[in-house]
């Protein structure tokens, strides 16, 4: 109690400190200080910018999936291996357990323009075909047949079947490493894995039945530990030659998210995150991988699947920040795309950047303006970006094609949440910032993730 006393006392004064401008060392400040300090500079964060709890959200509570917030990391590359041997590398990065950095909000020209000299285009969509979602959702609970915390991918494989997957908790370990854990040399300790594992389901829209599906994947190219130790393989590239894979419940020096291949297995997480998701290119020239810190913060890394493999890791602050833009990555030309988060100091949210990957990673190649705009994200049945716009009328999803829109009016909302009014008033930042939500093939059918672990289903008609 005595401890939570002083550490308030100290913050206010802190915080006075700054605002009469006097200058304040944050370095000789405890984490749990700055972050107070900080906090009473920047001001709160809004709720869609905090991790997500894993506690699932009510149907009545109309509020954003959250997305998460990041700190700065060294860039590295593995050098090519040897014939016939494996190469364990690892990307250079800062301990994530040490005090984060808070992102600092004012962005150069060249990471992010806030204010340009000439008005930005609006983006202007084709005439498409217009669905309106106007029944109530068919939900389902995903609990039911797993005990999943956040939802990774979600997707209809066809028009009567939608897959997904997830983190669920992880058993308890079968094995044990057979050296002991080495006392750390320094503090503060680095993070502790999560003990999570990737979980897949499916629902038959035929059948209503909700059930878990396997991964599918193939066995490790590679193995990190250099002994048996609990491995899974999360995703490989659509060639076969690369995957990302999970080491959990080992020796903290290998333990984390490795990309592996035949001939090397490079460490790319120091730690298995709360929170990730990535994503391969179509033609197996790149991983997209955003995962977040477990206090504040989060990272994106672009590999180039190149003969070494090229690693480049966001900086602080710039358009690929998973903490002050909702992300989303096209596997089909290599393109990103990044939306201001609401609550970031950004003068302007109602833009959309894109940035090539195949060039340079953190400059925008193309700017837009996009009224309403929350997020943006990768749908599989359609092979298309689709944006999420909170508009007068209700929610809008839009092909960035111009081949199809969805909308879910207000009045259709209001039959969902309690002491609704309109989609402006009451979700600002749309359902979800992270893009779990799904379009079926033909565009009858939308899926979305509500509150984590709740799937709801509308059925569309084309607007009259």
């Amino acid at each position: 109690m005595n401890e939570n006393i002083s550490r308030i006392l100290a913050s206010v004064l802190l915080s006075l400190l700054v605002a009469t401008g006097c200058t304040v060392d944050l370095g000789a400040v405890s984490s749990v200080e700055q972050t107070a300090v900080r906090a009473e500079m920047t001001g709160p964060p809004e709720p869609s910018s905090i991790l997500p709890s894993l506690t699932p959200m009510q149907d009545n509570q109309p509020w954003s999936t959250p997305a998460s917030p990041t700190p700065e990391v060294n860039s590295g590359t593995v050098q090519s291996p040897s014939e016939g041997t494996i190469v364990l590398g690892t990307i250079e990065q800062s301990e994530p357990s040490s005090p984060l950095p808070v992102p600092n909000m004012t962005r150069d020209a060249q990471s992010q323009p806030r204010t340009t000299t000439t008005p930005l285009p609006t983006l202007a969509f084709e005439d498409g075909v217009a669905m309106m979602c106007q029944e109530s959702p068919q939900r389902f609970d995903l609990l039911e047949v797993s005990d999943f915390r956040v939802m990774v991918d979600l997707r209809f494989e066809s028009e009567d079947l939608v897959t997904f997957e997830g983190w669920t908790s992880r058993p308890e370990p079968s094995v044990r490493p057979l050296t002991p854990e080495p006392t750390p040399e320094s503090f503060p300790i680095p993070d502790s894995s999560y003990p999570i594992m990737l979980a897949g389901g499916q629902l038959d829209l035929s059948s209503h039945e909700l059930s878990l599906r396997p991964l599918n994947m193939n066995a490790p190219l590679a193995n990190p530990c250099g002994e048996v130790c609990p491995l899974e393989v999360l995703g490989q590239s659509p060639n076969g030659e690369w995957q990302l894979v999970q080491v959990n419940d080992w020796l903290r020096a290998q333990m984390g998210l490795w990309l592996v291949s035949e001939e090397s297995a490079i460490r790319v997480v120091p730690y298995v995150p709360a929170v990730s998701n990535w994503q391969w290119a179509e033609d197996s020239s790149l991983l997209w991988l955003v995962y977040y810190y477990p206090e504040a913060g989060g990272e994106t890394l672009v590999f180039q699947l190149d003969d070494p493999p090229d690693a480049h890791e966001t900086k602080v602050a710039n358009l690929l920040d998973p903490f002050g833009y909702w992300l989303g990555y096209s596997p089909l030309d290599n393109t990103a795309y990044a939306v201001p988060a609401p609550g970031m100091g950004h003068e302007d949210t109602e833009l959309l950047f894109t940035i090539d990957q195949n060039n340079n990673p953190e400059t925008a190649d193309s700017i837009w303006r996009v009224p309403g705009i929350a997020s943006v994200a990768w749908n599989e049945a359609t092979h298309s970006m689709i944006a999420q716009i909170v508009t007068e009328n209700g929610i809008m999803f839009q092909d960035l094609s111009g081949s199809t829109s969805w909308t879910i009016p207000n009045e259709t909302l209001a039959s969902i949440f309690s002491s609704f009014t309109s989609a402006a008033d009451n979700l600002p930042n749309g359902f979800s910032s992270s893009g779990e939500w799904a379009a079926s093939p033909s565009g009858n059918k939308l899926a979305l993730i509500h509150g984590y672990t709740v799937l709801w289903i509308f059925d569309c008609v084309p607007a009259p």
